[in-house]
């Protein structure tokens, strides 16, 4: 008797998604909602600065500034996508219906909570902008229970803990703290450098070596697990130690040994062979920032004598580089995958993916007049997020063009 077919329901999907009608999926209006924010939130921010114009809500303006691009801007961008892969590989159908609308609702409230909410009112504008990332923990943990996927439960735990940081942010600021310079940002920073880390370690290297193959280029060699293995627990073993201890010098010497490790297993992707497609190379240079942050940090906290860098330029190498780099090449990636279009950039893309990168290196790099440095990234940060919303709102807005028949 011929055994029973366990993975036929899950191969079905496959097929009916696959000859079906395309249905919109669950990362295009986060995504389109995230660039538009982050161009947005950068404009105030700036606005903020030159004195222009002063941050409304219960938020104190740094407090904002921060909180909208790690807690606001992000989520929206790594739940969408997340949302994407997990359907991707569970071979399910993409989020959709009321816990979509649900999820862009609530993080839309968030946001407008935040900005509008009396001094009073400070307590539900927090509760509305939680409810966020809680939602979205639940509906990947519905999708990796019923996937039987162990690549979508990785990412829960860091999830959580960007969730977690998020309520702790929040509270903090309630009670009169500063979250931003403090245990929330740093819980929420190395929440995005961990799920870059691990979204980052499997995509990368993927989408590489398909560029590979499709060129014709010898393939770079295969990841090692051993040594990613090592550079992921290091990594998350370092920046526990950083968020709970940001200046001790045994947590910098961690961050020095993960820098090590990771950027043992960026060298391995062999990443400077892909200068030709921008697409690709870009996602090595996000990536990059990676063990970048990890160096700089570490050093500002291995050796304060040294005076550099200093603390906020380093850790924006995380955030406006790898961050800011990696979403926007992935988001791209997804915007012409979606349209059905050739997955190569073109001028229009290369120079918002160049904006972006500059808008990093000029953050993160010491030595520079603060008020020249800031401007400029935060001016190529709005171009390139802006010009994404621009370029592909239309494509996200509309339903996807359907499959053709096999």
């Amino acid at each position: 008797m011929r055994p029973p077919d366990i993975d036929a329901p899950r191969n079905a999907r496959r097929r009916a998604r696959a000859r079906g009608p395309a249905l919109p999926d669950g990362a295009a209006p986060l995504f389109l909602a995230g660039c538009l924010w982050a161009a947005f939130a950068m404009t105030i921010w700036l606005l903020a600065l030159g004195g222009a114009l002063g941050i409304p809500g219960p938020l104190a303006p740094l407090d904002w500034h921060v909180h909208e691009l790690l807690y606001g801007f992000a989520p929206a961008i790594m739940v969408g996508y997340m949302l994407s892969i997990v359907a991707n590989w569970s071979g399910r159908l993409p989020v959709n219906g009321h816990p979509r609308s649900l999820l862009l609702l609530l993080w839309l409230a968030g946001r407008i909570a935040l900005l509008a909410a009396p001094p009073g009112g400070f307590a539900i504008a927090a509760a509305i902008d939680a409810a966020f990332l809680l939602l979205a923990w639940c509906l990947i943990a519905r999708e990796a229970i019923r996937g039987r996927d162990r690549r979508i439960a990785r990412l829960l735990m860091p999830l959580g803990v960007l969730a977690l940081g998020n309520c702790l942010f929040l509270w903090q600021a309630m009670n009169g703290g500063s979250p931003a310079i403090d245990l929330p940002a740093r819980i929420g920073i190395a929440a995005v450098v961990l799920l870059l880390t691990l979204v980052g370690g499997m995509l990368v290297p993927s989408f590489t070596r398909r560029w590979f193959i499709e060129t014709g280029r010898p393939p770079a060699p295969r990841p090692r697990a051993l040594l990613d293995t090592a550079a992921v627990w290091t990594s998350a073993i370092a920046l526990l130690a950083w968020a709970a201890a940001p200046t001790h010098r045994a947590a910098g010497i961690m961050l020095l040994a993960a820098g090590l490790l990771q950027t043992l297993r960026w060298l391995r992707w062999q990443g400077w062979r892909t200068v030709r497609e921008p697409l690709v190379f870009a996602l090595h240079v996000g990536y990059g920032f990676v063990p970048a942050g990890f160096v700089l940090v570490g050093l500002g906290a291995a050796l304060p004598e040294l005076g550099w860098p200093l603390r906020g330029d380093a850790i924006h190498a995380w955030t406006a580089g790898a961050m800011g780099t990696t979403m926007l090449a992935l988001m791209i990636r997804v915007a012409l995958r979606r349209a059905r279009l050739a997955v190569r950039a073109d001028v229009a893309i290369s120079t918002m993916l160049g904006a972006v990168i500059g808008a990093g290196l000029l953050r993160s790099m010491g030595g520079l007049d603060f008020e020249f440095a800031v401007g400029i990234a935060a001016g190529g940060w709005i171009a390139a997020y802006a010009s994404y919303a621009l370029m592909f709102g239309p494509m996200l807005s509309a339903p996807p063009p359907e499959r053709p028949e096999d």
